[in-house]
């Protein structure tokens, strides 16, 4: 490789190509620009910077919808494609929690996964009215290579230069 001035793959861009055969798993279309700037600025509020996911927590349907519009508008994820996680209460119903995510966000129910039950604290004050009826959501997509380019969109926007 040296002898002929080839380009070595680190080992994180051989796994990438080993466990996504088949290219991409996302494709950027940056046609609609006021949406693209609304996802990155909701990443920068509401997005994950940890991990190579690339997920949204919140619990406005809103907020995650437009979350959801991103990925599949600029990103070109298509639902099934992303992970579900619902933090919720032991006074809510789980299952009517999942089928009213699920049909608010148009993610199909298998990209549910297992959820985070929060227990105690009901008691307290003020919290009931102030905690979601409907849970916390954390809506994710597993890709390092969209992870960096999010990064670097985020770099751009605070500096000006996107």
């Amino acid at each position: 490789m040296d002898r002929y001035s080839l380009k070595r793959r680190d080992r994180s861009e051989a796994s990438y190509i080993r466990h996504n055969p088949g290219g991409e798993k996302f494709c950027v279309d940056l046609t609609d620009r006021d949406l693209f700037i609304a996802g990155v600025a909701l990443y920068i509020g509401e997005g994950d910077k940890t991990g190579s996911d690339l997920t949204m927590t919140n619990s406005d349907p809103r907020v995650l919808n437009l979350w959801v519009r991103f990925l599949k508008q600029v990103c070109n994820v298509l639902p099934e494609r992303l992970k579900v996680h619902i933090d919720y209460y032991e006074d809510l119903d789980y299952p009517a929690l999942a089928e009213y995510w699920s049909q608010t966000l148009g993610i199909p129910s298998k990209s549910f996964q297992r959820p985070t039950l929060k227990t105690g604290r009901l008691t307290k004050g003020n919290l009931l009215a102030r905690r979601s009826v409907h849970g916390t959501v954390h809506i994710g997509f597993n890709d390092s290579k969209l992870k960096a380019l999010m990064i670097s969109w985020m770099d751009q926007l605070l500096d000006g230069k996107l």
